[in-house]
């Protein structure tokens, strides 16, 4: 039986970074090319943003304001969850998850931290 040990706070850090940021940073990932990017691809058509006025840029940076509160309330409620929403973080973010271990059951334990404090784990384990 193979196991992993990963700290809840680790996975939830792990979900902001490779859950989230993509969705806000526009890192998206298509079939045909592994480095597709939103932010590329405006960068291809500039006579498409030479034809877009001042209110335009208006709206973009609205719409980049918009991101960022999403962004931080993204974050404010995956900061809330206790470990009791394990189940919930990693169906809402599957790559937190070693390939490996997507389909191992889980059980979540407190575990001694450097600072003779106790930390939530969460145990992969396989079959």
């Amino acid at each position: 039986m193979s196991q992993k040990i990963i700290p809840f706070e680790k996975l939830k850090e792990a979900a902001k970074e490779k859950g989230l940021q993509p969705i806000f940073r526009h890192e998206v990932t298509s079939p045909f090319s592994s480095g597709f990017s939103v932010s590329a691809l405006i960068e291809a058509l500039p006579s498409v943003l030479n034809d877009l006025g001042a209110s335009s840029a208006k709206n973009r940076e609205l719409c980049v304001e918009q991101a960022q509160e999403m962004e931080r309330e993204a974050h404010r409620i995956i900061d809330q969850w206790d470990v009791r929403e394990v189940r919930k973080l990693i169906a809402a973010f599957p790559m937190i998850v070693p390939k490996k271990y997507r389909n191992a059951s889980i059980r979540c334990e407190m575990q001694d931290n450097d600072e003779g404090d106790y930390d939530w784990v969460v145990v992969f384990e396989k079959g």
